[in-house]
């Protein structure tokens, strides 16, 4: 009893103290460690290295749990492995909620039984549970394993000692109840909660969540609450509470002032804090905030920047295998509690029967038993269906989840393709620029001809033979005027040709002049965008490659796709001044009559690790730092190549030398 009594002050100590104070915790913790020899020292240690970490270091907590879960099945402490167990999952509390929700439960079904210690645990992993949800800012369910914790916390509360009063997991829990009913839009419950919190520790008065409730009745008492948190939150140094304090600020001057530039302010500090530990949701939150002001101010450029870096910390957060892994542990804990009830139902079934048997010898007595057995029977049969009821709906709502995401996920394809529309713009406004630059220059010397002219006609003395040259040069240039002219017009028609949307009909199509096009608007476009970027690039075509018949728009969004990547690939190299490099791309097309036709793009970059090579064709799967890359490039490429032309496209690698993708099709 006593050495779980400090474990659990360990824990409750570690949510709490500035970075500098854990930071000299941490050290002096680990200075004892290393002299520690005894088990029991040494799990204590583990604990509060752990705890300490939490909000510090997740890896570092992580390890440290999974070293004092080891130590505890060493020397086979069960009690000291289900705190063990509570702390891994507290330590991949939000880098890993799938793992870190399945701990939990785990906790909680290895925890049932009597005793205070089994409740306590049972209480606070329903309560770290309710936080997780509140994560997933799915808040009814987050309500659900609150209440559940609250009675259970209040009951153990009057029996261990704890640290202090303002610290007690039930003034923690209640805190958290009335946030979850606020974000779910139910005032009241939120107000009724907190005012209980405040009855145990009077400072949560001027908490997030009070400024929260604020907004509506007093919005400028909501704004100093809210400012006065987030200066709090800096001058702690804490950075976890910079970030979660700063993303309510924001969002409060977003949604409720309008003051745009101070949302950006306050969400950037928000942002910065969340980078420097490595804190994803406080890198997703804030970064949401930061798109949507930049998109109110018209700033396109910031509001794309920050939507993919949100983009890249909701996919780390909430993609599509960690949602699955979610709604697969509630539905497994589901199915646990329905097994657990039948078979209970089962006992006490056979348990009647037993009983009658015992008493057939009165009729009277037999007679009522039996009654009352079986009222018992239709009220657990009642049960269950109730509870069949309710599983069959979640699995419902778990396919309606399913399908917006599905809708979610061609979202950004679009986005992927509205993309390389862009990088297409750009290069487009380069090019056109020649041709425009030529009729500019023709036109104004067509003018100073025709003013020569208009000058010799109007002599005394004509000469007729300079009349004529002057005719002659001005026929010239209307000449070039036109062919220019006719040249901006093409580029033009191409632009509109990739913008409209494909119908999907194949047309006879030139290979050789669309690889042209798109490996020098590649180029251009890149130029446009950074004028640093420098790279050779050369195109060498299959003369005999004829006209071949596919969806120009979708192989040109390939050959986009690709040449991108290649340029990006050398331009990388590039950036490690590395002696005697020159980057390059290259370009081919080629024709076989017998077997088929295609293209290749080769690069001398940094090429691909061998490691990742086969995910490379996966949707999402990117190697470029976050904001440059959806992922979703090559995986649409691959997709218009095998599933839309019956074809192949294959790479080959080697590091430090080069990549080459190859596209074959059918003839």
């Amino acid at each position: 009893m006593k050495k779980t009594l400090i474990l659990l002050l360990l824990i409750l100590l570690s949510f709490f103290g500035s970075a500098q104070q854990v930071q000299f915790r941490i050290d002096s913790l680990k200075r004892e460690l290393a002299k520690a020899t005894h088990d029991t020292t040494r799990l204590s240690l583990y604990r509060s290295l752990s705890g300490n970490y939490t909000q510090f270091n997740t890896d570092s907590s992580s390890w440290y749990a999974q070293k004092f879960v080891s130590l505890a099945r060493q020397i086979k402490d069960q009690e000291s492995e289900l705190w063990g167990l509570y702390l891994l999952a507290t330590s991949l509390f939000e880098s890993d909620i799938p793992k870190s929700m399945a701990l939990y439960l785990r906790v909680i079904k290895e925890s049932q039984g009597p005793g205070l210690m089994n409740a306590y645990r049972v209480g606070v992993s329903n309560y770290r549970i309710g936080q997780l949800y509140m994560v997933l800012e799915n808040y009814r369910p987050a309500i659900h394993h609150f209440r559940s914790a609250l009675p259970l916390l209040e009951k153990s509360q009057k029996k261990i000692a704890l640290v202090r009063t303002g610290t007690t997991p039930t003034y923690l829990c209640l805190w958290e109840l009335s946030g979850a009913f606020l974000y779910n839009n139910q005032l009241d419950s939120a107000r009724y909660y907190l005012t209980q919190a405040i009855k145990i520790d009077s400072a949560i008065s001027e908490s997030n969540y009070s400024a929260g409730l604020e907004i509506d009745r007093n919005p400028k008492l909501a704004s100093r609450l809210f400012q006065k948190n987030f200066r709090l939150a800096q001058q702690s140094g804490n950075l976890w509470s910079i970030s979660l304090t700063a993303r309510r600020f924001s969002e409060f001057h977003l949604n409720h002032t309008n003051l745009l530039d101070s949302a950006i302010s306050v969400a950037k500090a928000g942002l910065q804090a969340a980078q420097t530990m490595n804190y994803v949701r406080g890198m997703y939150v804030n970064s949401r905030v930061l798109s949507e002001a930049y998109k109110r101010q018209r700033n396109i450029d910031s509001a794309y920047k920050y939507q993919n870096l949100m983009l890249g910390a909701r996919d780390s957060l909430f993609n599509q295998d960690k949602i699955n892994q979610i709604q697969i542990t509630v539905i497994e804990e589901q199915q646990r509690v329905q097994k657990l009830e039948e078979e209970k139902v089962k006992l006490e079934n056979r348990t009647k029967i037993y009983v009658s048997l015992g008493t057939m010898v009165v009729l009277l007595a037999f007679v009522l038993f039996f009654y009352r057995n079986q009222r018992k029977t239709q009220k657990a049969n009642v049960l269950l269906q109730h509870q069949r009821d309710e599983i069959h709906q979640q699995r419902t709502q778990l396919q309606q989840s399913l399908e917006t995401l599905k809708a979610t996920q061609a979202q950004l394809i679009q986005k992927e393709k509205l993309a390389s529309l862009g990088e297409l713009t750009a290069g487009i406004a380069h090019e056109i620029q020649n041709p425009l630059n030529f009729v500019n220059n023709f036109s104004e010397l067509s003018v100073e001809l025709a003013k020569e002219l208009k000058e010799e006609r109007l002599k005394a003395k004509r000469d007729e033979e300079l009349e004529n040259e002057l005719l002659d040069d001005l026929i010239q240039n209307q000449e070039k005027i036109t062919y220019h002219g006719g040249r901006a017009s093409s580029i033009v028609n191409g632009m509109l040709e990739h913008s409209r949307a494909t119908t999907g009909e194949r047309q006879p199509t030139d290979l050789n002049q669309l690889a042209d096009e798109y490996l020098r608007l590649s180029y251009h476009g890149l130029r446009a965008k950074d004028s640093n970027f420098h790279s050779d690039y050369e195109l060498i075509v299959d003369n005999n490659l004829p006209f071949i018949n596919v969806v120009p728009q979708e192989i040109g969004r390939v050959l986009l796709n690709l040449i991108n990547n290649a340029f990006y690939a050398v331009n990388e190299r590039s950036k490690l001044k590395e002696p005697d490099y020159h980057p390059k791309v290259t370009v081919r097309t080629y024709y076989s009559p017998f077997g088929d036709w295609g293209a290749s793009v080769q690069d001398n970059g940094n090429g691909i690790p061998a490691a990742i090579k086969d995910k490379i064709f996966q949707p999402f799967f990117t190697t470029k730092p976050t904001g440059e890359g959806t992922g979703l490039g090559l995986s649409l490429s691959y997709d218009i190549v095998t599933k839309g032309h019956s074809g192949t496209i294959e790479v080959e690698t080697k590091e430090s030398e080069g990549t080459t993708f190859i596209i074959r099709l059918p003839l």
